[in-house]
């Protein structure tokens, strides 16, 4: 990390860095959490920052790293330099959609990476290999769905 790189306190009060270039920060991308055991990364991304927040909290707590985007592009961006474990979307975000990010998702030459599509409009599972579920939605309900790609890691 540069000196310049900004901070975050997270919300268990440990000190660390939001990482990604100058462009990338300004955009609101960034990284965070803290480590408590070896699981994956977990990429949020949903153009609502209090879902990426009440979701970050609920992952962070569980002792997994979150990175946030939020929109289509900004992911892309977070997924080639953290390479998540899942991605969690809305479906409708700005500049690239949800459906067509889970698509490439699946097909980078790096590697496929599963992603979990949320939204209020949509009610069914827009894509093939693509976990579905309907906003509102119960926090636990997501994380439970979560751990069944994260676990496997």
């Amino acid at each position: 990390m540069t000196p310049e790189t900004p901070r975050y306190i997270s919300h268990r009060g440990t000190i660390g860095h939001v990482r990604g270039n100058a462009e990338e920060r300004a955009c609101g991308a960034s990284v965070t959490g803290t480590i408590r055991r070896s699981p994956g990364l977990v990429l949020l991304v949903d153009d609502e920052p209090a879902i990426v927040e009440m979701l970050a909290f609920l992952f962070e707590d569980e002792g997994y790293p979150v990175a946030r985007a939020f929109d289509g592009e900004q992911a892309l961006i977070l997924v080639e330099q953290v390479a998540p474990a899942l991605v969690i979307s809305d479906i409708s975000l700005p500049k690239l959609n949800g459906v067509e990010l889970a698509r490439r998702l699946r097909m980078r030459p790096a590697g496929a990476v599963p992603a979990i599509l949320m939204s209020a409009a949509v009610r069914d599972v827009p894509g093939e290999g693509v976990a579905f579920v309907p906003k509102p939605f119960d926090p636990m309900a997501v994380l439970l769905l979560a751990r069944r790609y994260l676990d496997v890691v």
